[in-house]
C-alpha cells in the first residue's frame, strides 16, 4: 500500500475538526480531502467521491454520524469520534473501524488509522488474489454455472449451444 489513503472530517465542532485536521496532518500515509461541519454536506459528497476513511461525529445536527454511517454509498472505513460513550454498541453494530472518544489524543488517534489501514490493505489484498484467479481463465457455462477453465491447458473448443 504506496498510495496515501484519502480520508474526510466530519464535525460540527470547530475545535474538534481542527484538532482531528492537525492528527491527520501529523500522519504519513493520509491524505485530507475535506472537512464538513454537518453530515448532510458529508452526504453529499461522498455521492460523488470515494473516500478511504470518514472520521465522524456522532451527535450533529439534522443527521448524526449513525444516520450517515447507515446510508453510505460506498462502504469505507469509519472511526466515530465522539464525546458519549453511550454510542459505542449501536456504532459497532453498524461495523465501524473504531471508536474515539473526545478529547482525542494521538497514540489512541494512531491507533484506530492503523487499523482502518490494516484493514484496506487486506481488502486490497483479496482484490488482487481474485483478479489473480480470473486472469487466463475462459469462463464457461454448465448447467447455469459458471466453471473457469485454465486457458493454457484448452487444446481444443467446440460451441455446442448458447
Amino acid at each position: 500500500m504506496s498510495q496515501k489513503k484519502n480520508c474526510i472530517i466530519v464535525d460540527d465542532d470547530s475545535i474538534s475538526r481542527k484538532t482531528l485536521e492537525n492528527l491527520v496532518r501529523q500522519t504519513e500515509g493520509l491524505e485530507l480531502l475535506e472537512c464538513f461541519s454537518d453530515a448532510v454536506q458529508a452526504a453529499n459528497y461522498l455521492l460523488d467521491h470515494e473516500v478511504d476513511i470518514i472520521l465522524l461525529d456522532v451527535e450533529m445536527p439534522g443527521m448524526s454520524g449513525l444516520e450517515l454511517t447507515r446510508t453510505l454509498p460506498r462502504q469505507a472505513e469509519v472511526i466515530l469520534v465522539t464525546g458519549e460513550e453511550k454510542y459505542a454498541v449501536p456504532a459497532f453494530d453498524l461495523n465501524v473501524t473504531d471508536y474515539l472518544l473526545k478529547p482525542v489524543d494521538y497514540p489512541r488517534f494512531f491507533k484506530a488509522i492503523s487499523k482502518a489501514l490494516d484493514n484496506l490493505r487486506q481488502a486490497e489484498t483479496e482484490a488482487e488474489d481474485d483478479a489473480q484467479k480470473i486472469e487466463g481463465k475462459l469462463f464457461i457455462k454448465v448447467d447455469h454455472q459458471l466453471i473457469g477453465l485454465d486457458v493454457e491447458q484448452i487444446s481444443m473448443e467446440e460451441a455446442m449451444a448458447d
